[in-house]
């Protein structure tokens, strides 16, 4: 039973840790390009565009190892992302963002906010 509380334990402490955790994603900068993204803060996401047309949304990583995430949002490329900016400026990115390598994060973002998969 002892071996079974720990571990009990031990979860929640994680959970604890990555609830408090949760980055917010306050401003949108946009770009023309991908090469317009190097100097990207960790509350931004970058909007690149191509006239009216939205190609990319790039962010850093949230978990804190500053790794830039590319997501396509061009519906004639697999796989793609849909991006839906509120009035304040929040932004949605669906389905979630999941880094098959380095950390290995497992996100949503919400309204800015970032949910731990």
């Amino acid at each position: 039973m002892k071996f079974w509380g720990h571990i009990a334990s031990g979860w929640r402490n994680i959970e604890k840790r990555l609830k408090s955790h949760r980055p917010h994603y306050r401003r949108i900068l946009y770009v023309d390009s991908l090469s317009g993204v190097t100097d990207l803060k960790a509350d931004q996401v970058a909007i690149v565009k191509d006239g009216d047309v939205v190609k990319w949304a790039v962010l850093r990583c949230p978990c804190g190892c500053s790794e830039l995430i590319y997501a396509n949002l061009m519906k004639s490329h697999t796989p793609h992302w849909e991006l839906k900016i509120e009035r304040n400026s929040n932004v949605t990115l669906h389905p979630s963002l999941w880094k098959d390598a380095g950390c290995r994060s497992h996100f949503i973002l919400r309204g800015g906010k970032v949910f731990w998969c």
